[in-house]
């Protein structure tokens, strides 16, 4: 059986969103404790742009196939965010991407990979 290169990379991915899920998860951790925590913060900020970088890598068709659940083309872009626009990164982003939409793309990598 031909292994699937998208498994591999959705793998890496999801390690990376479980650490996300990890730093941002502690009962009552608020966004101005990620403030407050400027290590968390770049933590966080540098996993969300490794999954930019993973993403890259997933084939068009499985891109094209999957982009009604998820948004391949806002996480490449939020990856040229972090690249091109360190120094005028917004932590309320990070904070919204960290807490409404990696535990979302946790979710979808891990049944796509039970799937295979």
């Amino acid at each position: 059986m031909e292994r699937n290169p998208n498994i591999e990379f959705l793998k890496k991915i999801n390690i990376y969103c479980a650490d996300i899920c990890g730093f941002t998860d502690n009962f009552n951790y608020t966004f101005d404790d990620l403030l407050n925590d400027r290590k968390n913060l770049y933590a966080v900020s540098f996993a969300i742009l490794q999954i930019g970088e993973l993403v890259k890598h997933l084939t068009e068709d499985f891109q094209t196939k999957t982009k009604e659940t998820i948004s391949w083309k806002s996480i490449k872009g939020m990856r040229n965010y972090f690249v091109h626009g360190y120094e005028q990164m917004d932590p309320e982003l990070i904070w919204r991407t960290a807490i409404n939409d990696i535990p979302i793309l946790q979710t979808f990598c891990e049944e796509t990979i039970k799937s295979e």
